[in-house]
């Protein structure tokens, strides 16, 4: 498979700025629009408004959990790929001190 058949891949982010780059960088992947994001997500019972999306990935602050994991599953990814979304997210969440956030889980398993 080419490399541009799969998912950008989060694991290279090292601060909040640079996993919002690499959730622009998935929307880009997914080819869907806002509209089309929204729909999905609607369609699995996820919440994901067009406008929160479009601020998502305005800002330079990690988003919540539950968007991120409405926003990858809307882009298409698989279980095991949003595992990794999930925690790289929450390891630069760790990180960064944000209260609940625990440990990195292993990418691997």
């Amino acid at each position: 498979m080419a490399d541009a058949d799969r998912a950008p891949d989060p694991r290279r982010a090292r601060s909040a700025n640079e996993f919002i780059t690499a959730l622009q960088a998935l929307k880009d992947w997914s080819r869907l629009t806002y509209r089309e994001l929204s729909a999905r997500a609607d369609a699995v019972g996820d919440v994901l408004p067009r406008s929160t999306v479009a601020n998502m990935l305005g800002r330079a602050t990690l988003p919540r959990e539950e968007l991120v994991a409405a926003f990858v599953r809307a882009c298409g990814v698989g279980p095991a790929e949003l595992t990794v979304w999930l925690a790289v997210r929450k390891d630069l969440a760790t990180r960064a001190g944000e209260p609940g956030a625990g440990p990195l889980p292993d990418a691997a398993a």
